[in-house]
């Protein structure tokens, strides 16, 4: 019997880059959807043709920074800007948005969501990653 695998999606990553790649796409009442559209498009395309054998895909999602991130590293995401051109705060209204939607949408689908108050998606990845059977990816 094969190895069940376990598929764990950086959803604000995934979406993040959905947005980019699709951002013209909109829905009728012309809202951004690209990025929500992407996502699940390249979601089903790793459990339909790429990764034989998935038994789970779980959707991580940021829930905010661990305090002790921030107090050993002060500078921690210190690059990120806090003021945004017209068009870039557009664009992140979108994403925002975008990923308000996802995990309703996806839940649709039949996947999992998960996410850690204070904790960013790749802390909540590492510790499921560490506690799955089988293959992750």
């Amino acid at each position: 019997m094969p190895e069940p695998v376990t598929i764990l999606v950086d959803t604000h990553n995934i979406v993040a880059m959905c947005c980019h790649a699709y951002k013209e796409l909109t829905d009728p009442m012309g809202r951004p959807i690209g990025g929500v559209f992407g996502a699940i498009k390249r979601i089903q395309g790793l459990i339909n043709f790429e990764i034989d054998d998935v038994s789970r895909v779980v959707c991580v999602f940021d829930r905010g920074v661990p305090e002790f991130r921030k107090a050993a590293v002060p500078e921690y995401k210190a690059n990120r800007q806090k003021k945004r051109s017209p068009q870039d705060q557009a664009f992140y209204e979108g994403y925002r948005l975008q990923l308000k939607l996802f995990p309703k949408m996806i839940r649709r689908m039949g996947v999992a969501t998960a996410w850690a108050t204070g904790w960013e998606a790749d802390d909540v990845i590492a510790a499921l990653s560490a506690s799955t059977e089988g293959r992750v990816v």
